[in-house]
Protein backbone atom coordinates (compact mmCIF):
# COMPACT_ATOMS: atom_id res chain seq x y z
CA UNK A 1 0.00 0.00 0.00
CA UNK A 2 1.16 2.92 -1.05
CA UNK A 3 0.17 6.88 0.69
CA UNK A 4 0.90 9.43 -2.14
CA UNK A 5 0.76 13.08 -1.02
CA UNK A 6 1.78 16.22 -3.19
CA UNK A 7 2.70 19.98 -1.38
CA UNK A 8 3.04 23.00 -3.12
CA UNK A 9 6.20 25.15 -2.66
CA UNK A 10 7.30 28.71 -3.51
CA UNK A 11 11.22 29.27 -4.64
CA UNK A 12 11.91 32.99 -4.47
CA UNK A 13 14.36 33.44 -7.00
CA UNK A 14 18.27 35.17 -6.79
CA UNK A 15 17.50 37.98 -9.86
CA UNK A 16 14.17 38.24 -12.00
CA UNK A 17 13.97 35.31 -14.33
CA UNK A 18 13.71 37.03 -17.62
CA UNK A 19 12.89 35.49 -20.83
CA UNK A 20 11.56 36.11 -24.24
CA UNK A 21 7.80 34.73 -23.06
CA UNK A 22 8.02 37.39 -19.58
CA UNK A 23 9.69 37.70 -16.10
CA UNK A 24 9.19 35.65 -13.12
CA UNK A 25 10.38 36.64 -9.33
CA UNK A 26 9.70 33.58 -8.06
CA UNK A 27 8.77 29.60 -9.04
CA UNK A 28 5.92 27.43 -7.78
CA UNK A 29 6.79 24.14 -7.78
CA UNK A 30 5.44 20.88 -6.38
CA UNK A 31 6.56 17.47 -4.11
CA UNK A 32 5.16 14.34 -4.18
CA UNK A 33 5.76 12.45 -1.42
CA UNK A 34 5.76 8.33 -1.84
CA UNK A 35 4.73 6.63 1.28
CA UNK A 36 5.73 2.84 0.68
CA UNK A 37 4.92 1.32 4.45
CA UNK A 38 7.36 4.17 6.28
CA UNK A 39 10.13 3.96 3.41
CA UNK A 40 9.69 7.70 1.90
CA UNK A 41 10.40 8.79 -1.75
CA UNK A 42 10.03 12.04 -3.24
CA UNK A 43 9.73 13.76 -6.59
CA UNK A 44 9.87 17.24 -7.90
CA UNK A 45 7.22 18.93 -10.05
CA UNK A 46 8.34 21.92 -11.81
CA UNK A 47 5.17 22.98 -14.18
CA UNK A 48 5.78 24.60 -17.28
CA UNK A 49 2.78 27.21 -18.34
CA UNK A 50 4.45 27.17 -21.69
CA UNK A 51 3.11 23.41 -22.56
CA UNK A 52 -0.39 24.25 -20.93
CA UNK A 53 0.50 23.54 -17.39
CA UNK A 54 -0.39 24.98 -14.19
CA UNK A 55 -1.02 24.29 -10.48
CA UNK A 56 -5.05 23.32 -11.37
CA UNK A 57 -4.13 21.56 -14.25
CA UNK A 58 -1.38 19.67 -11.80
CA UNK A 59 -3.71 19.27 -8.76
CA UNK A 60 -6.61 17.64 -10.79
CA UNK A 61 -4.26 15.06 -12.66
CA UNK A 62 -3.28 14.31 -8.91
CA UNK A 63 -6.52 13.67 -7.53
CA UNK A 64 -7.01 12.00 -11.14
CA UNK A 65 -4.16 9.68 -10.25
CA UNK A 66 -5.18 8.77 -6.50
CA UNK A 67 -8.74 7.18 -8.30
CA UNK A 68 -7.37 5.38 -10.54
CA UNK A 69 -5.68 2.75 -8.04
CA UNK A 70 -2.58 4.45 -6.91
CA UNK A 71 -2.32 3.21 -3.75
CA UNK A 72 -2.16 -0.08 -5.16
CA UNK A 73 0.85 0.66 -7.36
CA UNK A 74 3.41 -1.93 -6.75
CA UNK A 75 5.98 -1.50 -9.73
CA UNK A 76 7.21 1.75 -11.94
CA UNK A 77 6.30 -0.23 -15.09
CA UNK A 78 2.61 -0.11 -13.61
CA UNK A 79 2.64 3.71 -12.95
CA UNK A 80 4.11 4.58 -16.37
CA UNK A 81 1.57 2.91 -18.05
CA UNK A 82 -1.09 4.64 -15.97
CA UNK A 83 -0.07 8.17 -16.08
CA UNK A 84 0.21 7.29 -19.97
CA UNK A 85 -3.17 6.39 -20.04
CA UNK A 86 -4.26 9.48 -17.99
CA UNK A 87 -2.90 11.70 -20.25
CA UNK A 88 -1.32 13.51 -17.49
CA UNK A 89 1.21 16.39 -17.39
CA UNK A 90 4.43 15.66 -18.22
CA UNK A 91 5.92 17.27 -14.72
CA UNK A 92 3.18 15.76 -13.13
CA UNK A 93 4.06 12.43 -15.01
CA UNK A 94 8.02 12.72 -14.11
CA UNK A 95 7.58 14.09 -9.67
CA UNK A 96 5.18 10.48 -9.50
CA UNK A 97 7.53 7.97 -10.90
CA UNK A 98 10.83 9.80 -9.65
CA UNK A 99 9.02 9.42 -6.02
CA UNK A 100 8.05 5.67 -6.25
CA UNK A 101 11.61 5.41 -7.61
CA UNK A 102 13.52 6.98 -4.62
CA UNK A 103 10.95 4.69 -3.05
CA UNK A 104 11.77 1.74 -4.73
CA UNK A 105 15.58 2.50 -4.56
CA UNK A 106 15.83 2.85 -0.74
CA UNK A 107 13.71 -0.01 -0.22
CA UNK A 108 15.93 -2.17 -2.63
CA UNK A 109 19.50 -0.76 -0.82
CA UNK A 110 20.31 0.90 -4.03
CA UNK A 111 20.88 4.36 -5.87
CA UNK A 112 18.42 5.35 -8.18
CA UNK A 113 21.27 4.84 -10.57
CA UNK A 114 21.71 1.68 -10.07
CA UNK A 115 17.81 0.73 -10.23
CA UNK A 116 18.11 2.86 -13.92
CA UNK A 117 21.11 0.82 -14.54
CA UNK A 118 23.00 3.82 -15.13
CA UNK A 119 26.71 4.47 -14.22
CA UNK A 120 27.48 6.82 -11.69
CA UNK A 121 28.07 10.43 -11.97
CA UNK A 122 31.01 11.67 -10.63
CA UNK A 123 30.57 15.85 -11.09
CA UNK A 124 28.90 17.17 -13.63
CA UNK A 125 30.04 20.73 -15.22
CA UNK A 126 27.03 22.78 -16.48
CA UNK A 127 26.68 26.13 -17.78
CA UNK A 128 24.99 29.37 -16.04
CA UNK A 129 21.99 30.34 -17.43
CA UNK A 130 21.34 34.66 -17.76
CA UNK A 131 18.04 36.57 -18.13
CA UNK A 132 17.62 39.15 -20.42
CA UNK A 133 19.02 41.89 -19.25
CA UNK A 134 20.25 45.66 -20.56
CA UNK A 135 23.68 45.12 -21.47
CA UNK A 136 24.72 48.01 -19.36
CA UNK A 137 24.00 45.65 -16.15
CA UNK A 138 26.42 42.77 -17.57
CA UNK A 139 29.23 43.52 -16.19
CA UNK A 140 27.82 43.99 -12.13
CA UNK A 141 25.99 41.03 -12.81
CA UNK A 142 28.85 38.52 -13.77
CA UNK A 143 30.78 40.43 -11.12
CA UNK A 144 28.00 40.46 -8.27
CA UNK A 145 27.49 35.91 -9.25
CA UNK A 146 31.07 35.43 -10.15
CA UNK A 147 30.01 33.82 -13.27
CA UNK A 148 33.45 33.25 -14.30
CA UNK A 149 33.78 29.86 -12.44
CA UNK A 150 31.49 28.48 -15.12
CA UNK A 151 32.60 26.47 -18.11
CA UNK A 152 29.78 28.11 -20.38
CA UNK A 153 27.29 30.92 -20.12
CA UNK A 154 23.84 30.07 -21.37
CA UNK A 155 22.04 33.76 -22.31
CA UNK A 156 18.41 34.50 -22.90
CA UNK A 157 17.32 36.17 -26.34
CA UNK A 158 14.06 38.02 -26.99
CA UNK A 159 12.96 39.33 -30.12
CA UNK A 160 15.08 42.50 -30.30
CA UNK A 161 18.59 43.38 -28.52
CA UNK A 162 20.05 40.41 -28.20
CA UNK A 163 23.35 41.43 -30.16
CA UNK A 164 24.12 43.82 -27.87
CA UNK A 165 23.50 42.04 -24.85
CA UNK A 166 25.70 39.34 -26.26
CA UNK A 167 28.49 40.98 -27.42
CA UNK A 168 28.39 42.80 -23.91
CA UNK A 169 29.00 39.26 -21.86
CA UNK A 170 31.57 38.21 -24.62
CA UNK A 171 33.55 41.44 -23.34
CA UNK A 172 33.75 40.03 -19.41
CA UNK A 173 33.33 36.41 -19.80
CA UNK A 174 36.32 34.29 -21.95
CA UNK A 175 34.69 31.37 -22.41
CA UNK A 176 31.74 29.51 -24.48
CA UNK A 177 28.51 30.91 -25.03
CA UNK A 178 25.19 29.63 -25.69
CA UNK A 179 22.23 31.37 -27.25
CA UNK A 180 18.72 30.50 -25.82
CA UNK A 181 15.60 32.36 -27.76
CA UNK A 182 12.58 30.96 -26.27
CA UNK A 183 10.40 31.33 -30.01
CA UNK A 184 11.37 34.91 -29.90
CA UNK A 185 11.99 35.28 -33.90
CA UNK A 186 9.61 34.72 -36.67
CA UNK A 187 11.66 36.06 -39.21
CA UNK A 188 14.43 33.66 -40.94
CA UNK A 189 16.07 37.00 -42.58
CA UNK A 190 16.44 38.38 -38.64
CA UNK A 191 17.69 35.25 -37.35
CA UNK A 192 20.79 34.87 -40.40
CA UNK A 193 21.31 38.99 -39.34
CA UNK A 194 21.64 37.43 -35.44
CA UNK A 195 23.88 34.80 -36.48
CA UNK A 196 26.09 37.29 -38.89
CA UNK A 197 26.24 39.60 -36.27
CA UNK A 198 27.74 37.69 -33.70
CA UNK A 199 29.97 34.83 -36.13
CA UNK A 200 33.38 36.00 -34.53
CA UNK A 201 31.77 34.98 -31.15
CA UNK A 202 32.84 31.56 -29.22
CA UNK A 203 29.15 30.53 -29.21
CA UNK A 204 28.00 26.94 -29.26
CA UNK A 205 24.71 26.53 -30.25
CA UNK A 206 21.70 28.61 -30.18
CA UNK A 207 17.92 26.98 -28.83
CA UNK A 208 14.64 27.27 -30.84
CA UNK A 209 14.95 30.48 -32.43
CA UNK A 210 11.55 29.78 -33.67
CA UNK A 211 8.33 28.81 -32.99
CA UNK A 212 8.45 24.85 -31.72
CA UNK A 213 6.12 23.72 -34.81
CA UNK A 214 7.74 26.43 -37.18
CA UNK A 215 9.37 23.46 -39.15
CA UNK A 216 9.33 24.69 -42.35
CA UNK A 217 11.64 27.51 -40.93
CA UNK A 218 14.22 25.05 -39.31
CA UNK A 219 14.26 23.37 -42.34
CA UNK A 220 15.03 26.19 -44.55
CA UNK A 221 17.96 27.66 -42.24
CA UNK A 222 19.49 24.57 -40.73
CA UNK A 223 22.19 24.21 -43.38
CA UNK A 224 22.62 28.16 -43.69
CA UNK A 225 23.16 29.03 -40.04
CA UNK A 226 26.36 29.75 -38.28
CA UNK A 227 25.63 28.09 -35.35
CA UNK A 228 24.27 24.56 -34.73
CA UNK A 229 20.53 24.77 -33.82
CA UNK A 230 19.09 22.84 -30.73
CA UNK A 231 15.27 21.66 -29.96
CA UNK A 232 14.18 22.63 -27.12
CA UNK A 233 10.30 23.73 -27.11
CA UNK A 234 10.04 21.34 -30.45
CA UNK A 235 10.46 18.27 -28.16
CA UNK A 236 8.39 17.76 -25.34
CA UNK A 237 7.10 14.38 -24.31
CA UNK A 238 6.94 12.60 -27.37
CA UNK A 239 9.62 10.52 -30.00
CA UNK A 240 13.02 11.99 -31.43
CA UNK A 241 11.79 11.79 -35.33
CA UNK A 242 14.30 11.54 -37.85
CA UNK A 243 12.51 13.85 -39.59
CA UNK A 244 14.58 16.04 -36.56
CA UNK A 245 17.57 15.13 -38.58
CA UNK A 246 16.67 17.40 -41.34
CA UNK A 247 15.70 20.27 -38.87
CA UNK A 248 18.18 20.28 -35.97
CA UNK A 249 21.73 19.85 -35.21
CA UNK A 250 20.90 18.92 -31.51
CA UNK A 251 18.15 18.67 -28.77
CA UNK A 252 17.61 19.51 -25.08
CA UNK A 253 16.29 16.74 -23.35
CA UNK A 254 14.40 17.36 -19.78
CA UNK A 255 13.34 15.01 -17.33
CA UNK A 256 9.93 17.42 -16.37
CA UNK A 257 9.04 17.61 -20.57
CA UNK A 258 9.88 14.14 -20.90
CA UNK A 259 7.79 13.29 -17.98
CA UNK A 260 9.81 10.63 -16.65
CA UNK A 261 13.38 8.92 -16.66
CA UNK A 262 12.50 6.24 -18.95
CA UNK A 263 11.10 8.36 -21.71
CA UNK A 264 14.10 10.50 -21.67
CA UNK A 265 16.84 8.08 -21.60
CA UNK A 266 14.79 6.77 -24.44
CA UNK A 267 14.88 10.52 -26.48
CA UNK A 268 18.56 10.45 -25.26
CA UNK A 269 19.41 7.48 -26.68
CA UNK A 270 17.39 8.02 -30.18
CA UNK A 271 18.78 11.34 -30.73
CA UNK A 272 22.46 9.75 -30.89
CA UNK A 273 21.91 7.07 -33.44
CA UNK A 274 20.23 9.86 -35.53
CA UNK A 275 23.77 11.53 -34.84
CA UNK A 276 22.08 14.78 -33.13
CA UNK A 277 23.83 16.15 -30.62
CA UNK A 278 22.37 15.80 -26.78
CA UNK A 279 22.06 18.68 -24.16
CA UNK A 280 20.59 17.80 -20.54
CA UNK A 281 18.47 20.38 -19.23
CA UNK A 282 16.14 21.29 -16.76
CA UNK A 283 13.60 24.32 -15.27
CA UNK A 284 13.93 26.16 -12.46
CA UNK A 285 13.88 23.10 -9.55
CA UNK A 286 15.28 22.55 -6.43
CA UNK A 287 18.39 19.97 -6.07
CA UNK A 288 15.96 17.61 -5.74
CA UNK A 289 15.17 17.53 -9.36
CA UNK A 290 18.62 18.90 -10.38
CA UNK A 291 19.93 15.51 -8.55
CA UNK A 292 17.64 13.34 -10.78
CA UNK A 293 18.25 15.08 -13.73
CA UNK A 294 22.13 14.18 -12.90
CA UNK A 295 21.50 10.42 -13.08
CA UNK A 296 21.29 10.70 -16.87
CA UNK A 297 24.61 13.10 -17.21
CA UNK A 298 26.91 10.50 -18.88
CA UNK A 299 27.07 10.10 -22.62
CA UNK A 300 25.50 13.49 -22.99
CA UNK A 301 27.24 16.33 -25.08
CA UNK A 302 26.52 19.34 -22.96
CA UNK A 303 24.54 19.74 -19.45
CA UNK A 304 22.24 23.08 -18.25
CA UNK A 305 21.65 22.22 -14.89
CA UNK A 306 21.49 25.40 -13.20
CA UNK A 307 17.83 24.95 -11.77
CA UNK A 308 18.88 24.93 -8.14
CA UNK A 309 21.28 27.67 -8.79
CA UNK A 310 18.97 30.19 -9.20
CA UNK A 311 17.12 29.96 -6.58
CA UNK A 312 17.27 31.38 -3.15
CA UNK A 313 16.37 29.31 -0.65
CA UNK A 314 16.66 25.33 -1.45
CA UNK A 315 14.77 23.02 0.93
CA UNK A 316 16.44 19.65 0.27
CA UNK A 317 20.47 21.25 -0.37
CA UNK A 318 21.01 18.00 -2.03
CA UNK A 319 23.78 19.19 -4.98
CA UNK A 320 27.09 21.22 -4.48
CA UNK A 321 29.17 23.26 -6.72
CA UNK A 322 32.30 24.58 -6.99
CA UNK A 323 33.79 25.59 -10.32
CA UNK A 324 30.68 25.01 -12.57
CA UNK A 325 31.02 21.69 -10.95
CA UNK A 326 28.14 20.03 -9.58
CA UNK A 327 28.60 17.33 -7.18
CA UNK A 328 25.92 15.22 -5.24
CA UNK A 329 25.44 15.93 -1.46
CA UNK A 330 23.76 12.80 -0.66
CA UNK A 331 22.00 10.31 -2.64
CA UNK A 332 18.21 10.58 -2.80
Amino acid sequence: MIEWTISRIELPLKFPWKIARGTSFTKTNFIITADCDGTIGKGEIAFNTRYGESEDSIESGFRQFLDHGAEELNSLEKLIQLVHDLELDSSLCFGLESALAHANATMSGRTIHQLLCLPQVHGVSTSFSLPIMEPSEVQSFLNKHNLSRFPALKIKLGSVGGVDLVQEVAKYYQGPLRLDANEAYSDPSAYMKLCDSLKTLPIQFIEQPFAASAFELYREVKEKSLFPIFADESLTSGEVVPEFKELFHGVNVKLMKAGGYMRALKQLRTARELGLSTMLGCMVETSLGISSAMNLANNVDFCDLDGCLLISEDPFDAVSEEGGVLNYKYVL
